[in-house]
């Protein structure tokens, strides 16, 4: 006696991670051409807003050929190879970085406060004083 409540064939299965691998492929493959179509619109951006995010990028790039020059090159290649994805992870993380700096300037500014005009007075005023009870 079985405990199965479903009979399923395996074909279906197979069917299914067929779907499931096509799907995946076509939204990938949808999102790279997109991608490198407004990729060097994006990385424009990204120097824009903050420049030191690319910059920190090739810099780690050219770091591992210094650790090791086989991973390097694998690196580089990926990175050649997935540009629009690269390039859209700089951007988002350069806008990630201005608006962060952009909060923390507002909140150091309500720290801070405003400065306030005053003018200086030649005569001190008098007041009389308080009786202390």
């Amino acid at each position: 006696m079985t405990n199965r409540i479903f009979k399923v064939n395996p074909l279906t299965g197979l069917l299914v991670f067929v779907l499931f691998a096509a799907l995946t492929w076509f939204i990938i493959s949808g999102l790279w051409k997109l991608l490198s179509v407004i990729a060097p619109f994006l990385f424009l951006a990204s120097f824009l807003l903050d420049k030191k995010v690319p910059i920190n990028f090739f810099k780690w790039l050219g770091k591992q050929f210094k650790v090791n020059v086989i991973g390097g090159v694998f690196v580089t290649l990926m990175c050649g190879l997935a540009f629009p994805f690269v390039f859209a992870f700089l951007f988002a993380r350069s806008l990630m970085n201005y608006r962060m700096g952009k909060s923390k300037r507002a909140a150091q500014q309500d720290l801070e406060g405003d400065y306030i005009e005053f003018e200086e007075l030649e005569d001190p005023i008098e007041l009389p004083r308080l009786n202390k009870k």
